[in-house]
């Protein structure tokens, strides 16, 4: 997993180092775009997840979501945490979601373009098995 660095989104106050991130931390990271406290950063690594078991790699994945939400501030109660991370992998992931049923064929469905090869969406290289 990709390292990332903590820092209070408030005045900074003294503190131990061992003390947990909370949400109100920003999560600085060379892999999402957007800024993301803490709750927002691993809500980004579940559809991450959730998209990988569409079909493409992390890098892909990621690459996805900072099309999608590059340029988006989110706010602590953002209305993206009222669907669960599938709904937004099947969001980033297909041009259209034809069901939700957990059972449905998705065979036929037409999968999004990945974001353009160089684009800024692309912040994490592309494993290539050899």
């Amino acid at each position: 997993m990709p390292e990332s660095k903590e820092t209070e989104t408030s005045a900074s106050m003294p503190g131990n180092s061992d003390e947990q991130p909370t949400s109100s931390q920003i999560v600085q990271t060379s892999e999402f775009l957007p800024v993301l406290d803490q709750d927002l950063y691993e809500f980004f690594q579940e559809i991450t997840s959730e998209i990988q078991k569409l079909g493409c790699s992390r890098a892909e994945a990621v690459a996805r979501i900072n099309e999608a939400w590059g340029q988006v501030d989110f706010e602590p109660d953002d209305i993206v945490y009222h669907e669960e991370p599938k709904f937004w992998a099947y969001r980033h992931y297909y041009k259209e979601v034809l069901s939700w049923d957990e059972g449905a064929d998705r065979s036929n469905w037409k999968v999004r373009d990945a974001p353009p090869p160089g684009s800024a969406s692309w912040t994490l290289k592309e494993e290539v098995d050899v």
